[in-house]
């Protein structure tokens, strides 16, 4: 068996998907004193690549669940 690796990076010039088309949004937090720092990831759960199901193209396809 060979498993071939297609994702893509994903950054924030990623979109997600064409019926939604909204950018992924990165947001750091910084407090001082000190080098405390946090981050946040807004996207869709749909963003990048995927393994694609048949039910993505059949009604009855089989899922991941």
């Amino acid at each position: 068996m060979e498993i071939v690796d297609l994702t893509v990076p994903i950054g924030e010039d990623t979109l997600s998907p064409p019926s939604v088309n909204l950018q992924l949004e990165l947001t750091s937090y910084h407090r001082g004193p000190g080098f405390w720092q946090a981050s946040k990831v807004e996207m869709l759960l749909h963003t990048g690549s995927h393994v694609d199901f048949l039910r993505h193209v059949q009604e009855d396809g089989e899922t991941a669940g």
